[in-house]
């Protein structure tokens, strides 16, 4: 039926060579575990971006997008 419905699109299809791979050393690989692991707080910039976002989505109640800093 997807073929039928519409026949100039194809389904998309990608492998593992289709992404950029970043090698990164011990120390490095640790480092950026522990910025996942424990973020910095928000600065000035961050906060005023998020605020401007907030106002600009029009209070969706359906967004997925609920984060408060």
């Amino acid at each position: 039926m997807y073929e039928e419905s519409m026949p100039s699109q194809k389904p998309f299809k990608f492998g593992l060579d289709d992404f950029d791979v970043i090698n990164l050393s011990g120390r490095d690989w640790r480092w950026m575990l522990d910025l996942l692991d424990n973020p910095n707080q928000p600065n000035q910039k961050m906060t005023a971006a998020l605020k401007k976002y907030q106002n600009a989505k029009h209070d969706d109640s359906d967004t997925l997008f609920n984060w408060q800093p």
